[in-house]
């Protein structure tokens, strides 16, 4: 099951557009992601912009990756990891891929407006 095969795109909020991420956002997404603010509590802290680039665009990691935009700029990221549930093995089917993992970097620039609270609201939907 794949994250990006799933509704219509972009979805939409009332102030954000969120859609899959494409290896060329990469470089909109650095501006932000290489600020210590915004690597503090992600699994990485990338030291310069190729291994950010080359993290980025793994294709692993672009398919559970989502953009968040603000009048057509990338100003984040929701990261959405689907994983099997725990289940006897009797119905181990059942638990496939219904769980997500949730994670978000947001631009320090667009905080405190409650985007990131509006784009994750709306991935829960979506999940």
């Amino acid at each position: 099951m794949t994250l990006h095969a799933g509704p219509e795109w972009p979805l939409l909020t009332e102030r954000l557009g969120i859609r899959p991420a494409a290896p060329g956002d990469a470089e909109a997404t650095w501006a932000y992601r290489r600020l210590p603010e915004s690597s503090r509590w992600v699994t990485s802290a990338w030291k310069d912009y190729e291994s950010y680039a080359r993290s980025f665009r793994d294709p692993a990691r672009l398919g559970e990756r989502l953009v968040i935009e603000s009048e057509g700029r990338a100003i984040g990221e929701v990261v959405v990891r689907l994983n099997d549930a725990w289940t006897q093995s009797e119905v181990s089917k059942v638990g496939a891929g219904v769980e997500a993992e949730l994670g978000w970097s947001l631009d320090p620039g667009f905080s405190g407006r409650g985007l990131a609270t509006e784009a994750i609201a709306r991935v829960l939907r979506l999940c």
